[in-house]
């Protein structure tokens, strides 16, 4: 209807009539807000995992950063735990469900990335956590069975600010917190019974 408008941005201006300009401008501010919703700054999710075999790797690996994996009651393990342990290479929070879940994680559960944030909440584990490397790691009120230990080898802070936080934890008989090297590492409140020192 107004062929003139289609102009460069001097005869577009000067050519269009003012209902036209309305609407080209509705319509740049609504691309421009669908480009930064595109543009992948989703939200966070809850993600409730199942208890299985490699039902947790899968999870993590689907997982994106600031994602929360909620775990049932039952036990999580893998099927290759040479060579496909369970490695949190993302910032993620991974807890019990909030009704008490007794969740077991039964195959080695490794902390590894540069950058990550990453909290470990509320589980049962038969197995080691191994913290080697993120900026800020939180292991809060979980609880290790059959000599499983809190690994915290090498682990540097990769930001230079970042934290380690290991709190409230029950360390059954033979279970100890390990090998701190650290620097703004909090250590408090954790049960060791019958532990090694």
């Amino acid at each position: 209807m107004y062929p003139f408008c289609s102009g460069n941005s001097q005869s577009f201006v000067r050519f269009c009539p003012p209902e036209v300009l309305k609407m080209r401008a509705k319509s740049w501010v609504t691309g421009l807000v669908m480009s930064f919703v595109a543009a992948g700054t989703g939200w966070a999710a809850e993600v409730n995992v199942p208890p299985g075999v490699d039902t947790l790797n899968a999870a993590i690996a689907a997982a994106t950063n600031g994602d929360t994996l909620i775990l049932e009651t039952g036990t999580y393990s893998c099927s290759d735990a040479v060579n496909n342990p369970f490695l949190v290479n993302k910032s993620l929070t991974i807890r019990a469900n909030t009704n008490g879940a007794d969740a077991m994680i039964s195959c080695a559960f490794t902390i590894a990335g540069p950058g990550i944030s990453v909290v470990v909440q509320g589980l049962d584990f038969s197995t080691n956590i191994n913290v080697d490397q993120a900026a800020d790691v939180k292991i809060l009120q979980n609880s290790l069975f059959n000599s499983a230990d809190i690994h915290v080898t090498d682990y540097k802070t990769t930001e230079g600010d970042g934290s380690l936080t290991v709190v409230g934890n029950y360390l059954g008989p033979g279970g100890l917190i390990a090998e701190i090297y650290s620097n703004d590492a909090y250590i408090a409140g954790n049960l060791m019974d019958q532990g090694r020192a």
